[in-house]
């Protein structure tokens, strides 16, 4: 992920399923993108983020997400021909890890 403030990082792979570790630096945002299943959450800092949902070019949904750190959550997949971003609005860098199925 080449995107200014974000990072993120396979660190398994195993079994059908990916874990990522992402840290995302305050005021950095998470490009759209998409999910084809859902994934589960696990933060290992407090979150206070923007979840923002893309169809093209329209804005469609904002939902703020509080999270506290080691309180794993899950997120559904993205609905056919939408995208997600992901703003950080604290002053602090955020940190989780992310449990997906792998691409096939």
């Amino acid at each position: 992920m080449a995107t200014k403030g974000v990072d993120g990082k396979t660190v398994l792979k195993a079994d059908g399923h990916e874990v990522q570790v992402m840290t995302i630096a305050p005021g950095a945002t998470i490009p759209p993108h998409a999910h084809l299943t859902g994934y589960i959450v696990y933060p290992h800092t407090d979150m206070h983020v923007t979840r923002t949902t893309h169809q093209g070019v329209l804005v469609v949904k904002k939902e703020t997400v509080h999270a506290k750190a080691m309180e794993p959550y899950s997120v559904s997949a993205t609905e056919p021909g939408q995208q997600i971003s992901v703003t950080n609005h604290s002053d602090q860098i955020i940190v989780f890890g992310k449990i997906t199925k792998s691409a096939s």
